[in-house]
């Protein structure tokens, strides 16, 4: 699957967010097959005492290809990013729980972890190829009565400069010069490495970021939820209560109502009482 082909749909939904994630990984897996690749490359090329012209060339597309492969993965992880933005915004179902944004969380977290991969990958490349340009470099000098010690060409493989061999050493031979012209272009390629490392180290933290987004947003939800539940378990007790106190209210108002009504009784029965008593003595 080609790096560069995929389009994104400005209407991302929700759902698609899982199809970006699984189209970005599946682009780490090639990006994986093509740095194996360049390091059978780099290996084979320093295997041979004289670099034939279709080697190099094979080389240094294969550089470009993992430059441009990088390059093109930056896209993909904003878009990514963008799903998380609008899902959110929109309250879509994908955040209304803690386990599906926790399902988003762990996407993130696998991207993260193969592109940490990619990069020890790419760095052990570089390392290894560093190592095995100074050495061959070492032994060609040597061969053409160049006497530079093993720091001075680790100096000038770590210098940014392109020519740096050309302004440190002077050869007269033609084996020097030739000499000095590989060395000049495996230098070249670890500066090319270095630079896509520093790319794909960009692209690290921003998954990074994304991670440690999605995280806080799990712990938000979390909180509200927990807000609520103890929200809404405080709100019954206080119905509860609310409803016991009523009770005892409307008992307490009943007492009241049946001590006046028994009153009253007696106070009429008491007045007729003394109205019949005083009839009597009347006549």
């Amino acid at each position: 699957m080609d790096a560069s082909r995929v389009m994104y749909d400005s209407q991302t939904s929700s759902e698609q967010f899982f199809t970006h994630v699984n189209e970005l990984r599946e682009s780490l897996d090639v990006l994986q097959k093509r740095l194996q690749n360049l390091q059978q490359k780099q290996t084979a090329i320093l295997s041979e005492t004289v670099v034939r012209p279709e080697d190099k060339i094979q080389l240094e597309d294969l550089m470009e290809d993992i430059k441009k492969h990088i390059k093109s993965l930056r896209p993909r992880v904003k878009q990514i990013e963008v799903d998380l933005a609008r899902d959110e915004a929109a309250g879509s179902e994908a955040y209304r729980t803690s386990a599906q944004l926790r399902i988003r969380k762990a996407q993130c977290e696998r991207l993260r972890s193969q592109l940490n991969d990619m990069m020890m990958l790419f760095n052990q490349t570089q390392i290894e190829y560093k190592s095995r340009v100074s050495r061959r470099v070492k032994r060609q000098l040597q061969m053409t009565g160049q006497n530079v010690s093993d720091s001075q060409i680790d100096e000038m493989l770590d210098s940014k400069a392109s020519d740096i061999f050309y302004r440190q050493l002077n050869p007269i031979s033609a084996e020097g010069r030739m000499a000095i012209e590989d060395a000049t272009n495996r230098h070249q390629e670890i500066l090319d490495i270095e630079k896509s490392i520093g790319e794909l180290q960009e692209i690290f933290e921003d998954i990074f970021q994304l991670v440690h987004q999605q995280g806080e947003i799990v712990n938000s939800i979390e909180s509200h939820i927990d807000a609520a539940y103890e929200y809404t378990h405080s709100g019954k007790t206080e119905l509860k209560s609310a409803v016991i106190q009523k009770k005892s209210a409307m008992r307490k108002k009943l007492c009241v109502i049946t001590l006046v009504i028994a009153i009253l009784l007696i106070l009429i029965i008491v007045a007729v009482i003394l109205g019949v008593t005083l009839t009597g003595h009347g006549k």
